[in-house]
């Protein structure tokens, strides 16, 4: 008996569970209609009621049984309800007619009958009459379902049938209970128990029917994957029950030599089922048995395009991203793989690879030309091609013949064109699929949206990387102006060098000074060169700088004639920075005030601190520029006021302060001169030491 017991209560929760999950996709999907709100409150009842009976099984508790009972009848009841709006949809039952207030009556009779030993005396007589009023529910049910069976339209039977057919497995169950009750004076606990498994039973069928009717109009759906598993399960369970059937056979009258063959038997089948769970085209034919016997289309198009998306987004490179879009468009037709042949300057050439069986050195000589047939009948008709159908019904593919490429590839079955921008850019020449595919206007119309996807996800993917090129090309070039007006400066120093020798070549310092000069000229234009071949930054890192010994560099740029050049120095001030780019920074805004200021005028270079920032002045009072100027072209590239200036000098200089987190300011007035500040952070000791070690 506890055998049992657990059996009925697994059974009461199991429909608990399956009808709750039914009820709440129906109250989801609800509609307005009296029908669909009373088979909502039918369904909920029924889940309520074997809850409860779970509950009362498991605790064994008296009041739970009677909320059972309670629970039962109005169970029955919303049922009986529900099949009379059915009726009166069908015009059996009219609002107002003696027939519906009859039956109604009726049903709150039996409600009335049913309840009188749950609040009688606890008699034998009130028990019977509950008895024979459970058994009037369910003899009523039976008849209102072969009613609503028999009014139903011939075009609606074929909805109804299944609902039908449920309502009487549940009736016609009830009634064998509680006929025989009545009959023997006691409930038969055993069949009473199982009451909850028939519900169970008799779910899948009211919800097809549910899903089929058109009265309803619920959207019961179930996807595809789900489907694809559970029929896979229940194959798998019914096999194994087979193998297991075998083997008790060969076990019981085998005699000595059962139990090896029930070994081997077993062994066997557990290998055979191994080899169809992973065999691509069993799983194939059962996607396409489900999708045409079970749905009313083939695909589940929200699966179908966010696994397409997932497959095209994940790629890290363009030749993986090609793999993948002939991979996501096989995947729709169940085909292992195929080619992929891209535009290039010699025509159509295979840029990709999936599952192919020609070799890579096929794959390499396969270029097809852009006055190619294929090529000319895609770009005018922009269908999708079926070799075998255009071999078989030439007069389907009006004007094409196939190109003799095809020839070198034997499994070719469908070639699909990539369209992009309305221009043909690459074709997908996808393999025999794992199992038979109808290509009807279902399958080609979703073939041919993916297909616009896939090219723009390969055109996106080549306008990327030809702007990726542009950019290394603009970079390079930006490095090749820094690089070309450093190389302007050190001309000018090698030619004023020149110069000078012609007058001063007999003097020691000169010539000790022109050493030192080309010695700097050597060493810069060789860390030019590191730099043009690796990157733009700087090779070395920024380290402790004083500026004291940096700024008195700075006279070797004072003329022999023209304006004088002043340097200042209040206080010791250290930065961290590139000694030779700082250099070259001060030295650019000194030259360029040295030029712009009179041979009477000169140019001041002081160097100071605050508490944060060290301060940097060049000072002059030459011609000085507009605001407008200083607003919106000084920082610029390319913007020069000097005739054979490169516009370069200013802008390079600005971003490596800011590089090192300072800032350039400019206060200028045309006619009296200009004010250079930079800012740089102060280095502090435990900041040197960081950067030197870190």
């Amino acid at each position: 008996m506890d055998d049992l017991l657990g059996i009925a209560t697994t059974s009461y929760a199991l429909t608990a569970m399956a009808y709750a999950v039914f009820c709440l996709q129906l109250w989801r999907n609800r509609n307005v209609s009296s029908s669909s709100r009373l088979l909502v409150f039918a369904v909920m009842g029924t889940t309520v009621w074997a809850a409860t009976a779970t509950a009362a099984l498991l605790v064994k508790s008296d009041l739970l049984w009677a909320i059972y009972i309670l629970c039962d009848v109005a169970r029955l009841s919303l049922w009986l309800l529900f099949i009379a709006s059915m009726l009166q949809g069908f015009g059996q039952l009219t609002i107002g007619s003696n027939s519906l207030r009859l039956l109604r009556t009726w049903i709150a009779l039996l409600v009335v009958f049913s309840l009188s030993g749950f609040f009688g005396d606890g008699s034998a007589s009130h028990a019977r009459v509950s008895l024979m009023a459970t058994l009037g529910f369910a003899i009523t049910g039976m008849v209102m379902t072969e009613q609503l069976y028999r009014s139903a339209p011939e075009a609606a039977r074929w909805s109804l049938k299944m609902l039908c057919v449920g309502l009487a497995a549940c009736f016609g169950f009830d009634m064998y209970v509680y006929a025989d009750a009545t009959l023997f004076a006691h409930v038969d606990s055993v069949a009473a128990l199982m009451r909850g498994a028939v519900q169970l039973l008799a779910l899948p069928l009211l919800v097809i029917a549910i899903a089929r009717s058109p009265t309803l109009r619920f959207k019961v759906a179930v996807s595809r994957r789900v489907v694809f598993h559970t029929t896979t399960l229940l194959a798998s369970g019914l096999y194994l029950l087979a193998v297991s059937a075998a083997g008790y056979y060969l076990r019981t009258f085998g005699g000595t030599w059962g139990q090896a063959v029930f070994a081997v038997l077993v062994t066997a089948a557990l290998i055979l089922l191994a080899l169809i769970a992973v065999s691509g085209s069993m799983r194939s034919r059962l996607r396409v048995l489900i999708s045409k016997n079970f749905f009313s289309y083939r695909y589940d198009y929200r699966e179908e395009w966010l696994r397409f998306i997932n497959a095209l987004s994940n790629p890290t490179d363009e030749r993986e991203l090609k793999r993948h879009v002939i991979m996501a468009l096989a995947d729709l037709v169940e085909s292992p793989g195929g080619l992929l042949l891209m535009r290039d300057e010699r025509g159509f050439a295979i840029s990709a690879s999936a599952n192919a069986s020609s070799t890579e050195r096929e794959q390499a000589n396969l270029v097809v030309a852009d006055d190619d047939a294929m090529v000319a009948y895609l770009t005018r008709k922009r269908w999708i091609v079926a070799l075998d159908d255009c071999r078989a019904k030439r007069s389907s593919y009006e004007g094409l013949t196939l190109p003799t490429w095809l020839s070198h590839l034997p499994e070719a079955w469908l070639v699909i064109p990539l369209f992009y921008r309305d221009e043909l850019t690459g074709m997908a020449v996808l393999q025999q699929p794992r199992t038979h595919i109808d290509l009807d206007w279902e399958v080609l119309d979703l073939l041919k949206t993916a297909s616009r996807q896939a090219a723009a996800f390969l055109g996106y993917a080549r306008t990327a990387e030809a702007l990726m090129e542009a950019r290394k090309f603009e970079a390079f070039n930006k490095m090749s102006a820094f690089v070309v007006h450093d190389l302007k400066n050190l001309v000018a120093q090698l030619q004023l060098l020149s110069r000078n020798a012609q007058r001063h070549m007999d003097n020691p310092d000169f010539r000790s000074d022109m050493l030192m000069t080309i010695d700097h000229a050597a060493d810069r234009m060789s860390k030019l060169m590191m730099q043009l071949r690796e990157d733009t930054r700087p090779i070395d890192r920024p380290t402790r700088l004083e500026l004291t010994p940096l700024i008195g560099k700075l006279d070797r740029l004072r003329p022999g004639r023209g304006a004088a050049l002043e340097l200042i120095l209040d206080q010791p001030v250290c930065v961290m920075a590139h000694s030779d780019r700082l250099e070259r920074v001060l030295g650019h805004l000194v030259q360029n005030a040295l030029e712009a200021t009179h041979e009477n005028g000169k140019v001041t270079v002081r160097a100071t601190q605050n508490e944060q920032f060290a301060l940097i002045e060049v000072i002059d009072n030459g011609q000085g520029m507009t605001e407008e100027f200083v607003r919106e072209r000084l920082f610029k590239p390319f913007q020069s006021t000097k005739s054979g200036g490169m516009g370069i000098g200013t802008y390079e200089s600005a971003q490596y302060i800011k590089e090192l987190g300072g800032q350039i300011d400019v206060v200028s007035q045309p006619g009296e001169g200009t004010r250079f500040r930079v800012s740089l952070p102060l280095c502090r000791d435990t900041e040197a030491d960081t950067k030197i070690h870190g």
